[in-house]
């Protein structure tokens, strides 16, 4: 028997199931994508974190990156490691997400702000090829600051050991006693404040310090770091003078013991800061020796120093057996010229 046609009714409900299929599976497709790229965010946020860069969450904004950094309060900052994490992220997030605009580094101690960096993705694509250098890209760069890296770390951190103080004091204290501790604790507070505010402010404030430093724990670690950094300052600058000492000194005042070609002896005191030598009557010294050009040589004070210098003579000019151009004296050097013989004494 031939089939029956389907009625119109049917063949409006089963456009409705195929309507309403498309309309289930759309969502989905745009689910499963969104979920894809969550999932390849967290991968990013693990492979940083694996390099030891605090990264707490990336965010895709439409077309800005935004990284959230959360360092802890004991974190040390050194320049090498902010310039390697700048470089290891923007490098990342920007191969990553080549198409967008702007890449955004949040970065907290804790739930403290301490800074914004905001970076051109085509920049720091190429700090990521090698075709720029951090020093070329921060000039590019946006930076915010919000606080003090230091200052903060410092309050966070003085704040955490008076916490860890009362806590380790209150535990071995009886319930009874303890009730008390609020006004206790706020008498300390109060003369901790006043020795802070006496510290330095002559024998009196460093008394009081000192003092203070026999009743509390924290400022005898204080104490100690300041008296060792004092230590090791006048422990540097003894060094160095005592090297200084050792250094030699040419002389500023000397005169020149000259032996002619017949072995007469003659002396010359070094007055000016430049003495000319040579056969010609301008020079400062003039030595009647054929072998001695007109101007021969010269011995110029620089500083505390004595230099031998030749002025392009025929025969040269020779320290201590040795032909020379330039180079500083010493008492008891030997200077020749031509046939002539200088000693440098004081």
């Amino acid at each position: 028997m031939p089939r029956n046609q389907p009625s119109e009714k049917q063949r409006s409900s089963k456009r409705g199931s195929i309507l309403l299929t498309l309309i289930l599976l759309i969502p989905t497709a745009v689910i499963d994508e969104s979920a894809l790229a969550w999932a390849q965010d967290a991968e990013m946020v693990l492979q940083f974190n694996s390099q030891g860069i605090p990264v707490e969450s990336i965010q895709v904004n439409d077309r800005t990156i935004a990284a959230r950094l959360v360092y802890k309060a004991g974190d040390r900052f050194t320049p090498e490691r902010i310039e390697k994490e700048i470089v290891l992220l923007l490098s990342g997030i920007s191969e990553r997400f080549p198409d967008a605009d702007q890449i955004v580094l949040d970065s907290y101690i804790e739930d403290k702000h301490i800074s914004t960096i905001e970076c051109p993705v085509p920049k720091a694509l190429d700090l990521a090829k090698g075709r720029t250098t951090l020093t070329e890209l921060l000039s590019g760069m946006r930076i915010t600051r919000f606080l003090n890296i230091e200052e903060e770390l410092a309050a966070v951190l003085s704040v955490r050991m008076l916490a860890l103080e009362e806590d380790s004091r209150g535990s071995q204290l009886p319930e009874k006693v303890r009730k008390g501790s609020e006004r206790r604790s706020a008498s300390r507070d109060v003369s901790r404040t006043a020795s802070l505010k006496t510290l330095g402010s002559g024998p009196t404030g460093i008394a009081g310090a000192m003092a203070a430093a026999t009743r509390d724990p924290q400022w005898i670690f204080i104490t100690l770091i300041i008296g060792g950094a004092f230590c090791l300052l006048l422990l540097g600058a003894i060094i160095v003078l005592w090297n200084k000492g050792r250094e030699p000194k040419p002389k500023i005042f000397a005169r020149l013991d000259i032996y002619g070609p017949d072995d007469d002896k003659k002396q010359f005191v070094i007055q000016g800061r430049q003495t000319a030598i040579g056969r010609a009557p301008g020079n400062t010294l003039v030595i009647n020796d054929p072998n001695v050009s007109s101007r021969h040589a010269a011995i110029v004070i620089s500083g505390r120093d004595f230099i031998l210098e030749d002025l392009g003579s025929t025969n040269g000019t020779f320290l201590n057996g040795r032909k020379t151009n330039r180079e500083a004296l010493y008492i008891g050097d030997e200077i020749a010229v031509g046939a002539t013989r200088m000693i440098l004494t004081d």
